[in-house]
């Protein structure tokens, strides 16, 4: 493994100073993936990023004409036992539960696990239900960006390098609706 810096910033102006300056710097969220990546030298970056204690990064506020807004560095395992979750947003609660096991779910983080943007994210799946908004921040400004115009193709996003994911914004959920999340999964047995 390649020796990197590791920042972490107290304001979004700092961690705009570093992403304009420095070259080749990743940025951490909970880092599920990322330390798997570093450790196989998949990614190498020269400077680490550490967005997680950024304001309002954690912030979670549901308020029934407007919503949920979830800060990007909001885990995942909060999305499975967060009762403003459960019962709001029924369909994302049963997806995140099916996603990984606690341990990760207590690592991964909302706005990172979007910004990898794999094409079998589960989440991503959710969120384009709900009709959710990426909120962005860049020291040109902010701005938002629906997850269904967020994918580019598979591990490509329309964020620029210097620009992070804020936090989501997922707008109440219609009454009399209702979501199920089934998973199609191979069988292990060979049938």
């Amino acid at each position: 493994m390649k020796a990197f810096d590791y920042i972490r910033p107290e304001s979004l102006e700092e961690a705009g100073r570093y992403l304009t300056q420095r070259k080749r710097i990743t940025l951490l969220g909970g880092g599920a993936t990322l330390f798997l990546q570093i450790q196989t030298n998949e990614q190498t970056p020269d400077t680490v990023l550490d967005v997680k204690a950024l304001p309002g990064f954690n912030d979670i506020r549901y308020h029934h004409n407007h919503g949920l807004k979830l800060g990007a560095a909001v885990n995942l395992q909060h999305l499975a036992t967060g009762l403003e979750i459960r019962r709001h947003y029924p369909l994302l609660n049963q997806t995140v539960m099916k996603l990984a096991s606690p341990q990760i779910r207590n690592r991964a983080t909302i706005g990172g696990t979007l910004a990898w943007a794999s094409s079998v994210s589960e989440l991503a799946a959710a969120m384009l239900c709900y009709d959710a908004v990426c909120h962005t921040w860049r020291p040109q400004g902010t701005r938002a960006i629906p997850v269904s115009e967020l994918y580019v193709e598979d591990f490509k996003t329309v964020l620029e390098p210097n620009e992070l994911i804020s936090h989501v914004h997922l707008p109440p959920f219609p009454a009399r609706t209702y979501g199920v999340y089934q998973r199609q999964t191979v069988r292990h047995d060979g049938r």
